[in-house]
């Protein structure tokens, strides 16, 4: 667990440190850095605009794993993160890292470094439209090479892995800069809400 712990101390510290960098060689200071990166106060509509989209995302998600077994068998394998604490067991231990795990290591970390970094600094380059359209499909690719590197999947199963998150990525980054006032704290919310549940019910239940 210690462990575990330690990985998502260092994961979220190195994605806050590239931006943080990138803002100090630019501004020559430090003040006005979360709010650079989007954390700070959103708008409750944001919020929920964002768990409605989580709900949708999640439900394809599990409908496709439910469907697909090559999908399952990757995103429960032993070097995925639901694989491990399906190794464990649900027990007390399981569900901290669990809750460790997707609301710090995967949610917030992915939102600070894509959403609060990449998109806004895409975004400001080259508008809104194509700034976001570029973010997500950078986001969809990422999460396409770890489906690729967990488990030889089939085209479809590897297209459904990009085009999910890819397609998640647009409507959070949407959400967030046009209705939470560009805060992340929105997409934080849905997507660490959604890593909970759908990571629960891959390791505890389906």
């Amino acid at each position: 667990m210690f462990n575990e712990i330690l990985a998502t101390v260092f994961q979220v510290l190195v994605v806050v440190l590239i931006p943080f960098l990138f803002y100090v060689v630019k501004y020559k200071t430090t003040s006005g850095f979360f709010s650079y990166i989007g954390l700070k106060a959103t708008s409750s509509r944001a919020v929920v605009l964002s768990c409605f989209a989580m709900v949708a995302v999640l439900a394809c998600t599990i409908g496709l794993v439910l469907l697909n077994r090559d999908i399952k068998e990757a995103l429960t394998s032993q070097y995925a993160v639901a694989g491990k604490l399906k190794q464990m067991g649900l027990q007390p231990v399981s569900i901290i890292l669990l809750l460790i795990i997707t609301l710090f290591r995967t949610s917030l970390a992915e939102e600070i470094f894509m959403r609060g970094f990449v998109a806004k600094r895409l975004i400001s380059r080259l508008g809104f439209q194509w700034g976001n359209l570029l973010q997500a499909l950078l986001f969809g690719l990422l999460h396409l090479i770890m489906m690729f590197m967990l488990s030889r999947l089939s085209a479809f199963s590897l297209s459904y892995s990009f085009i999910v998150p890819a397609v998640a990525g647009y409507i959070i980054c949407y959400i967030n800069e046009r209705v939470g006032k560009g805060s992340i704290i929105p997409g934080w919310i849905a997507h660490g809400a959604g890593n909970v549940v759908a990571y629960y019910l891959l390791a505890f239940v389906l």
